[in-house]
């Protein structure tokens, strides 16, 4: 069975199509890297004078410390494509202030960033290990360092300080055997900050700090990326000998250049990289945005070519990228955000150019997945930042698979009777040939099962065209999740549902105060009545003969003696498990349904309502499912008729004995 785990983001109206991928070489497909929306009124900055391209953005909820103006957001972008660093701030992605130009200090030895080019920067609160600093940069000087064997230093690319992002310190060239003989290194591509990394052993990623970067190469002046560790981010070693990404085979869009990059770590721990491509038709900027996807962040795996394919974003002939569009930066947010603009799971942000124009894009990727299926048996799992799904299938053709997530109906409303989680899922197919029955697991929390809807009563349900009709469905639960799982033969519209409750608030007084009781029940209830002399509820419960009836009571302690009693038809019920705040108690029980008499009291009214004992082997089994009551209570004998819904009780009590 091949497996995909899918990390989530919000929706195109249609599902493209993924990329058809080699069976035997390729990696669990990631995230579906296509589904991009681009923003409609883009771009989102194109200042004239400052002519903005190549930016590098970094995201803190907590507004990096009040520094540069107290924006969530902020951007370092190259003046067109000269040199020089520009610094912006926004608070939603979209909207962007100028906060002034990167610049370094004078003295000798220093590098002048007025000649910065293609900057990447970092951020870390915690001061990348403890330092003052919480910004770092890499940059490019504009200087195309040709390689040689055993060549350590004058790379081209420097590193610098910050404490608020506009003034750096401590600008050095880094240092590495980064190229051999017959190439030259052109600048940083991304860099990847990793905390708490051990700083040893043989894979890149075990180090502080990952860094794709441009290496082209002197025969034939193609550019690709390759890659490199670090320990400080001054003090690199390379990993291989040759590009991880290179130039795509003649006659492919990228088949000149795969140049400036942006590399995410998805939540399931495989590698996202969008990269710009060219066929040396574009100036060497870019005919658009490509995606690459890996497992261990070393060996890539391209989406083909193809109108739905790469590029994911291309030109734009009469607009505003029209001449070019590259330098993809790709943040990831498993908050989505934290409010702050789009609430959406990835943003981009991508350079165009029109002419001598340049300016800044945006675009998100949402909840909405559409990914590539080859044939055999397959399981795609959404839980986490998705869909909360899981269908696991058999297809003997090629194809996609879409699923979505909404909050709200894509058909009817619930029936009669029965509520939602708010959790729908529309699962559609383009090109399977799928061998029935599939199997279809949807995800969920106890959260988010409303207050009235009775959790023993969840199913799934099927939108058939006209109604919503139940699915035979199991349910379980899977690393801290709960599930309902149903064979289905169809695909569509799914959602979990069920039976609404009778819930039940009365006011009642206890000497001066007013209190509510809030009962929640599956029963007809009726005649309440409170006792104010002897602190008692009284009320009568009815259902179909012969079914399982329960409430669950909540109510102010003062309104009680002692602690929670209840009995049916004047005999105690043994098993009435209660909890307690400061303020309250809440107590629930179980009973056989028929007409019923209720009473609710407490432990010091007991005396006054005690019925005779019944016979021996009940009052036996009764003591014994007492010791295992909720709460200090007195063992009691139980009504006989009662004893069928004890089992159920203890299967329930988890999840009702809640607020």
């Amino acid at each position: 069975m091949r497996s995909h785990r899918i990390p989530s983001a919000p929706a195109l109206a249609m599902a493209l199509a993924l990329a058809l991928i080699a069976r035997s070489a390729a990696p669990a497909l990631a995230i579906d890297p296509i589904n991009w929306s681009d923003y409609p009124a883009n771009p989102v900055l194109a200042s004239g004078d400052h002519q903005p391209s190549r930016p590098s953005v970094a995201f803190d909820p907590n507004k990096f410390g009040a520094a540069i103006g107290g924006h969530a957001y902020l951007m370092w972008a190259q003046r067109g494509e000269g040199g020089g660093i520009t610094v912006w701030g926004s608070n939603d992605g979209i909207n962007w202030a100028f906060r002034g130009q990167a610049a370094g200090p004078s003295w000798p030895n220093q590098f002048d960033f007025s000649k910065a080019r293609s900057p990447r920067v970092l951020y870390d609160p915690g001061g990348f290990g403890g330092g003052a600093a919480k910004f770092k940069i890499w940059f490019w000087n504009g200087t195309e360092a040709r390689g040689a064997d055993g060549k350590e230093s004058g790379w081209g690319i420097w590193h610098a300080s910050s404490l608020d992002g506009l003034v750096w310190v401590a600008n050095q060239s880094i240092t590495g055997r980064l190229a051999g003989n017959g190439s030259r290194v052109v600048g940083p591509a991304d860099v990847i900050y990793q905390p708490g990394a051990p700083n040893s052993g043989a894979s890149p990623f075990g180090y502080s700090y990952v860094m794709l970067y441009l290496v082209k190469d002197d025969r034939d002046k193609r550019i690709g990326l390759s890659l490199a560790y670090s320990a400080n981010g001054v003090d690199w070693t390379r990993y291989g000998s040759g590009w991880v990404l290179g130039p795509g085979a003649a006659a492919e869009w990228d088949s000149r250049n795969v140049t400036s990059a942006s590399i995410v770590r998805n939540p399931d721990g495989t590698y996202g990289l969008w990269y710009a491509g060219d066929d040396g038709t574009s100036g060497g900027l870019g005919l658009g945005i490509g995606y690459a996807f890996s497992n261990d962040g070393l060996t890539w795996t391209k989406l083909p070519s193809g109108p739905l394919f790469n590029p994911i974003l291309k030109l734009s002939p009469g607009s505003w990228r029209g001449s070019a569009c590259y330098a993809p930066r790709v943040l990831y947010s498993p908050a989505k955000f934290n409010g702050f603009g789009d609430s959406v799971y990835y943003k981009m942000w991508y350079s165009g150019r029109s002419g001598g124009s340049y300016a800044i894009g945006y675009a998100t990727i949402g909840p909405s997945y559409a990914f590539y299926l080859p044939s055999g048996l397959n399981s795609l799992d959404c839980r986490g930042v998705g869909a909360d799904a899981l269908i696991s299938l058999s297809t003997s053709t090629d194809g996609t698979l879409a699923i979505s997530r909404s909050s709200t109906s894509p058909a009817g409303p619930p029936p009669a009777g029965l509520r939602s989680l708010s959790k729908f899922i529309s699962i559609e197919s383009t090109g399977l040939s799928i061998s029935w029955p599939a199997t279809l697991r949807v995800y969920y929390e106890d959260s988010e099962v409303p207050p009235d809807v009775d959790p023993a009563s969840l199913k799934l349900y099927r939108w058939d065209g006209s109604s919503w009709a139940p699915l035979p469905t199991a349910s379980g639960s899977e690393l801290g999740k709960k599930y309902l799982q149903a064979q289905i033969t169809a695909l569509g519209a799914f959602a979990p549902m069920g039976s609404a409750l009778n819930v039940q608030v009365y006011q009642v007084r206890y000497g001066s105060a007013s209190y509510g009781v809030r009962i929640v029940t599956n029963s007809t209830l009726s005649g309440f009545l409170y006792d104010e002399a002897r602190q008692l509820m009284n009320f009568t419960v009815s259902g179909p003969d012969g079914t399982t009836g329960y409430c669950r009571a909540s109510f102010a302690k003062a309104l009680i003696s002692g602690t929670p009693v209840v009995f049916i038809d004047g005999r105690e019920v043994t098993y009435a498990p209660w909890s307690a705040n400061e303020t309250h108690y809440q107590v629930y029980f179980l009973y056989l349904h028929s007409a019923h008499s209720v009473t609710i009291g407490g432990s010091n009214t007991i005396p006054e309502l005690w019925a005779p004992p019944l016979p021996a082997a009940i009052a036996l089994a009764a003591a014994a499912l007492a010791l295992r009551r909720i709460g200090p209570r007195r063992a009691r004998i139980p009504l006989s008729s009662y004893g069928g819904a004890i089992a159920e009780n203890r299967r329930r009590l988890s999840m009702f004995n809640k607020g």
